[in-house]
């Protein structure tokens, strides 16, 4: 009996033990909870959150290109039953919220339409059940064709500049773009879209501007009749941005102004030709805008030169482009009409013995020049009452041959001709050449 006794011991003495005591209270409690949880009379009832509710059109609407707008739920709260065992693994994956009476959506229209929930169909647990409510129980949404249309970016900025300060036209860009922005293409409800006539950018700098402006605003839409249109639903077209919400950066750039008087210089003007008694510009002025650094450096605009070779006594209007590099053109002048009084001057036509008067400019030392062309026709301008008095004998010939050092043998060369002995008169032509032949001094 005592050896019987002392088998048993070991086992016993478990129950003395604390540790083997707490593992084993543990042990049984997840048994017993996982009996008691799993038992059908000991259901309960859990909320699902954020359940996904989208609005599924019928392939009727989708083929008539109707689209969805301004949906007023995107998820609900669903209300499941089970015992706690199972409720314990489910979530939003195991429940599904559907929209009743999709069909009868055929048209562009507002529709308020009732949900329900259903349990998930590829969900793997089926022992727990989906009460239909759903909280909220219904959807509003709006449904419409949807358009895109392309608008130009108007202007809608204000302001007020200092005297003598001139702003040019605001430019706009999008916050993170360096390209400036004239158009956007929008999309949105075809009922909408058609409403919207213009987009500008509408912006109050204030004032008075005495220097460059930047500034963050948005864009307006606007009817035909510059009423504002106002949609929480069309948006960029490329970014799906509301426009509501976009933000456009605006440069304002404001300049001095200053009004410079025109001038012109001429070359190979005869020094008896008074400039000031018969030449006028028009415009005579020019009111410009630049920095103050360049309108500082400047007390006129310069004109492109005007040669006198191309000249005659016809000649009484020359039209020339204004050329303005860097300055802002506020007078509009795109050119200037030179006004030139050409009264009692009369123009004739002499030979010109040339290969007897011709001179070389820059011949090398070792080298000697001829003329192989005997006369030149050339074209003398000047005083009507002084014209007889000039002849052959007043003109003088050059050639350059800078440049054709290495020069030999024939060649046809531009001369130039100028009339010495009255300085009233001056040469019409710039096309005067002549053949010459140039040899080596040594053979």
């Amino acid at each position: 009996m005592k050896e019987k006794n002392k088998k048993r011991d070991p086992f016993n003495k478990l129950f003395y033990n604390n540790r083997f005591i707490m593992i084993f209270s543990v042990v049984a409690s997840i048994i017993l909870w996982f009996v008691v949880s799993s038992s059908p009379d000991n259901e309960q009832t859990i909320h699902i959150d954020n359940v996904p509710v989208t609005v599924n059109l019928s392939e009727y609407a989708k083929t008539n290109n109707l689209k969805v707008y301004g949906q007023s739920v995107t998820a609900a709260t669903v209300t499941v039953r089970g015992s706690a065992l199972v409720l314990a693994g489910i979530s939003s994956n195991d429940v599904t919220v559907n929209v009743q009476n999709v069909d009868s959506v055929t048209q562009a229209g507002q529709y308020t339409l009732p949900l329900y929930a259903t349990r998930q169909r590829a969900s793997l647990r089926t022992n727990y059940e989906v009460d239909s409510t759903t909280s909220p129980a219904s959807v509003t949404f709006m449904v419409d064709k949807e358009l895109e249309k392309t608008f130009t970016v108007e202007d809608g900025t204000t302001y007020k500049v200092a005297d003598n300060y001139y702003a040019s036209s605001a430019n706009f860009r999008w916050p993170d773009s360096e390209e400036n922005l004239t158009e956007i293409t929008l999309v949105g409800p075809e009922s909408e879209m058609n409403q919207v006539s213009k987009v500008r950018v509408v912006y109050d700098f204030g004032g008075p501007l005495t220097e460059t402006q930047t500034a963050t605003t948005r864009l307006v839409l606007y009817d035909e009749n510059d009423q504002e249109v106002t949609s929480k639903y069309i948006t960029r077209s490329d970014t799906g941005e509301l426009v509501s919400e976009l933000q456009v950066s605006v440069n304002l750039v404001v300049l001095p102004r200053k009004e410079l008087p025109l001038a012109v210089e001429f070359e190979n003007k005869p020094s008896g030709f008074t400039i000031s008694e018969r030449v006028t510009i028009e415009p005579n002025t020019l009111l410009v805008a630049g920095t103050q650094e360049q309108l500082s450096a400047l007390d006129r605009i310069e004109l492109d030169p005007i040669d006198f070779a191309t000249l005659n006594q016809d000649t009484t209007t020359v039209t020339v482009p204004i050329n303005l590099q860097g300055l802002e053109n506020l007078s509009n002048y795109r050119e200037a009409v030179i006004h030139i009084d050409m009264s009692g001057m009369a123009s004739k036509t002499v030979e010109v013995p040339v290969a007897n008067v011709l001179t070389f400019a820059n011949l090398t030392s070792d080298k000697e020049a001829s003329c192989l062309t005997a006369t030149l026709p050339v074209t003398i301008v000047g005083p009507e009452d002084q014209i007889e008095g000039i002849t052959e004998a007043n003109i003088q010939a050059m050639v350059d041959l800078s440049g054709r050092e290495i020069l030999t043998g024939h060649a046809e060369m531009p001369v130039n001709l100028s009339v010495t002995g009255n300085a009233n008169f001056w040469i019409f032509g710039t096309d005067y050449k002549v053949n010459i032949e140039i040899k080596n001094k040594d053979g």
